[in-house]
């Protein structure tokens, strides 16, 4: 059963990463970054060719996917989502100087605790994570008020599960 699931998940992920890619361009958060500052995120999803807003919506449908298909629970994924509001809000207020391999390893280390089942929902992330940009690159405060907004965002829709 969580075979099938799996694969549905997968199988709809790619389907939306399509249609999300073709037709009406709508601005992009990536049209935001105030002057003065670089963003990490945007510099990434244009080297890989996926906007900000597509990743997240694509995120967001692997959450509801893993809650439907029982791989982890809202109380779960609720914990791992405070957690890391608490812990970008705690960079951001100390001077920041998250760097975004740093960031990965962290994303890595935090699926490594989840069951394979659960681990091939984000399997999306795969582009990103392994993206070198062949210097050391921190995240800006834009940077992690986009992660810190996805996160809450993603806590919106779980939280009439817990």
């Amino acid at each position: 059963m969580k075979t099938a699931v799996i694969f549905i998940v997968i199988s709809l992920l790619f389907i939306f990463t399509g249609c999300a890619t073709t037709g009406v361009q709508k601005p992009s958060v990536c049209d935001t970054i105030p002057e003065g500052q670089t963003s990490v995120i945007c510099d990434l999803s244009s080297q890989v060719g996926q906007s900000p807003e597509t990743v997240a919506g694509i995120l967001k449908l692997g959450n509801v996917a893993g809650l439907a298909g029982h791989l982890y629970t809202a109380q779960e994924a609720s914990l791992f989502i405070d957690i890391t509001i608490n812990h970008l809000k705690f960079i951001q207020a100390n001077g920041g100087g998250l760097t975004y391999m740093s960031a990965v390893q962290y994303i890595l280390n935090s699926l490594s605790i989840m069951s394979p089942e659960a681990q091939a929902v984000f399997i999306i992330l795969e582009d990103f994570m392994n993206f070198d940009f062949g210097e050391i690159r921190l995240l800006s405060d834009f940077d992690i008020g986009l992660l810190i907004k996805h996160l809450n965002d993603q806590k919106a829709i779980i939280t009439p599960f817990v």
